[in-house]
């Protein structure tokens, strides 16, 4: 019986192209194996999972938040030494917990408040990046007749309600007072926040007011210091 295939010739496989292909497969499986986040893009609206690890430690690790605190997702970066360097606020469900921000704040001198009225006598302009602001100032000088005064730390931005602290009840001597505020998830990176020391006093009179401390923090500190509120 004449071969069907005779008469166009039998097909052989090229070994070469065999050989490439399995050269090809190798090379994917490679690159599977120690792919990295080094060239990876995620555009606006995507997200990615993974974990980047580089002499033993995890440098960006991208993973399943606590259950605990609810959290879904939480994105962590390390330095060679495997300290955290950056991290989200889990705890809070945004901003972040690490690093901690400092907020420069500056004293305004020479303010004179009448009674009853609320003057400002420290000031910052933050960029907020934490769920937690917190404030340690020095007040001492009194004059005038003033005998008590009350003061507040106050935060506000446009389009955002203010947010203020309980009064710190100042009566002389040079005392510190340390204040938080918890601030909500529309705080988190408005660029126009304004952070204010106001002081309200019994009768006209002046004061000093240095700030020492003014730092975004994380809702954890919030949480274990409640006596600092």
């Amino acid at each position: 019986m004449t071969d069907p295939l005779a008469e166009f010739g039998q097909y052989k496989p090229s070994s070469d192209r065999v050989e490439r292909k399995l050269d090809d497969a190798n090379a994917r499986m490679d690159a599977l194996q120690n792919r990295t986040l080094r060239n990876s893009i995620v555009g606006q609206g995507g997200s990615f999972r993974g974990t980047v690890v580089d002499g033993g430690a995890n440098v960006i690790e991208i993973g399943k938040g606590s259950e605990f605190y609810g959290s879904k997702q939480v994105m962590k970066m390390r330095d060679i030494g495997g300290r955290l360097m950056y991290q989200h606020d889990e705890v809070a469900g945004y901003g972040l917990s690490a690093p901690l921000y400092g907020y420069p704040m500056y004293t305004i001198p020479g303010v004179s408040a009448a009674s009853g009225v609320a003057s400002e006598f420290a000031r910052s302009e933050a960029f907020i990046y934490n769920s937690v602001w917190y404030v340690k100032v020095l007040i001492r000088n009194m004059t005038g007749l003033a005998t008590s005064w009350s003061v507040v730390f106050k935060a506000s931005s446009p389009g955002l309600p203010d947010f203020t602290t309980s009064a710190f009840v100042y009566t002389g001597g040079a005392t510190y007072m340390t204040r938080f505020l918890l601030l909500p998830v529309e705080y988190m990176n408005a660029q126009t926040v304004t952070g204010q020391i106001l002081a309200t006093p019994n009768n006209t009179g002046a004061l000093e007011v240095w700030p020492v401390v003014s730092a975004g923090r994380y809702k954890a500190y919030w949480d274990s210091n409640p006596g600092l509120r």
